[in-house]
């Protein structure tokens, strides 16, 4: 086996090994994500509780027509 073979067989195993490990943290990254929207989501429910109890702009737009009718 020459020396280029080798260091191809090196590079190879050493970027599976990389591959290895990223597909290892995978799940960490996505449970990282997932809690720190569940705790941006806390933060925005107020905001959310306020909205949902304007009306939409067209009711709103509609509610100004049945008001002012000229």
């Amino acid at each position: 086996m020459s020396k280029l073979e080798k260091l191809a067989k090196e590079k190879i195993a050493k970027q599976k090994m990389i591959d290895d490990e990223a597909a290892n943290n995978i799940p960490i990254e996505v449970e990282k994500r997932l809690r720190e929207a569940k705790a941006e989501l806390e933060t925005l429910k107020p905001y959310l509780k306020t909205l949902a109890r304007k009306p939409y702009w067209d009711e709103w737009q509609k509610s100004l027509k049945k008001k002012n009718p000229a």
